[in-house]
């Protein structure tokens, strides 16, 4: 049973890449600058101009929301079923499906949904190693640095960023632990 379990699981997650590459192939890698996006029922827009990414909620009264995110960004989007909730060790509860933002709402942050927005460019001690190398290779999209874009009740707002974290891909996400840091900020 659990060699069927693994494979079934291994079974969605080559589909999933194999639609992120066939979107990539094609020339469109969701949540890429100019792109419409969804989260928590608040449809966005993620821009880049003036060296700095920014975010336009739609609607009435919706401000620009401002990142400290040099271009270019990408949202990061569930390329795998997201797991299921671990309350033993987090409040985080998975947000949306393959193919949809990747979100995580956190009760006990005030129910506040966070996604993640990459930019900035790759460490420089990172910068020519072998990792960015064989990423570069296969065609993905990594940037240095992540941010939070915060869903607040009809709010939208940037988040913590963490500057110069890594090799941070749009096709590769991030674990729960980035968003639980990025949404339980150290004061």
């Amino acid at each position: 049973m659990k060699a069927v379990v693994i494979l079934l699981a291994a079974g969605l997650f080559m589909n999933a890449i194999s639609a992120c590459r066939s979107n990539v192939e094609a020339g469109k890698l969701p949540g890429t600058e100019n792109d419409d996006f969804s989260v928590a029922g608040r449809d966005m827009t993620l821009v880049a101009y003036n060296n700095q990414c920014a975010v336009l909620p739609k609607g009435e009264n919706a401000d620009q929301v401002l990142l400290d995110l040099e271009p270019p960004c990408y949202v990061l989007m569930w390329s795998a079923a997201p797991p299921e909730a671990d309350t033993n060790f987090s409040d985080g509860i998975p947000v949306g499906t393959v193919g949809e933002v990747m979100a995580w709402r956190y009760p006990g942050a005030g129910d506040i949904v966070v996604t993640a927005i990459i930019g900035d460019a790759v460490p420089e001690h990172l910068q020519g190693s072998e990792d960015e190398r064989m990423l570069t290779r296969r065609g993905w999209h990594c940037r240095g640095s992540v941010q939070a874009l915060v869903v607040d009740g009809l709010h939208v707002r940037a988040g913590t960023k963490r500057a110069g974290v890594g090799l941070i891909c749009a096709e590769s996400g991030m674990d729960e632990k980035g968003y639980w840091l990025l949404a339980h900020p150290t004061k």
